[in-house]
This record gives C-alpha cells, structure tokens and sequence, in this order.
C-alpha cells in the first residue's frame, strides 16, 4: 500500500487475494483479469478503453484512457460539469455524468469490499 490508507490503496491490496468477491454478485461487475490472468485493480475497471460516441466530438481528453478513476479526476470532472467550457454540451455533460456515476459507485462498493474482506476468516 506504500503507507497509504486511502480506499483505492487498500482495495487494490486484498482484490488479488479476495476471491470470494469476485464473484459476489454486488461487485463482480468490478472483476478484470489483466493479460498474466491475476486480478487488475478495481479502480482500473473505470477507464476507458477509447473515447465513448458521446464524447467523441467534445472530449479534450488528456490521452489517459479517459473515464474518472480517482479523486482529483473526480473532482476536475464535477468542475467541469459545472464551469467547464463544455457545459452546455449535453453530450458531454452525459458521458461526465456517467463516469462520475461509476467512479462513486465504486467507491461506495469498495468499503464493503473491504469490510466484507476483514469479516471473512483467513487461514
């Protein structure tokens, strides 16, 4: 965790060895397997993989991918649905509002991700 506490870093620490939540139905939306067949991070599920139809005219994406996978991405979305340039964009306001959509739901789901995790026995 690299002596952070935050929910992303202490999700990301017991995913690969929580299996019993990958198949949970309320977070096995959540499940990736990355290309070495191990468990990518949750957070990693909210990128996009390119540009949605929404967004594809009125996006000013930085290259990242493009989706809301932290705090400060969250918070500079939130921003820009209020004030930013585009906000009269229906569109863009749209994709904005679905990416902060996920990007919370996940962070709901994982602090019960991780207290399920702390009420399950380990061996």
């Amino acid at each position: 965790m690299g002596g952070s506490h935050s929910i992303k870093k202490v999700l990301d620490s017991i995913w690969s060895e929580a299996s019993e939540l990958w198949s949970h139905p309320w977070f096995r939306q959540y499940y990736k397997a990355g290309e070495n067949g191990e468990p990518i991070d949750p957070y990693q599920t909210l990128v996009r993989a390119e540009t949605t139809n929404l967004l594809a005219e009125t996006s000013e994406d930085d290259g990242e991918g493009g989706g809301v996978t932290n705090g400060v991405g969250a918070m500079r979305a939130y921003q820009d649905l209020i004030y930013g340039t585009k906000r009269g964009n229906e569109a863009h306001r749209e994709q904005l509002a679905i990416d902060l959509y996920r990007y919370c739901g996940l962070d709901t789901a994982a602090m019960v991700m991780i207290w399920k995790y702390w009420l399950t026995p380990r061996t």
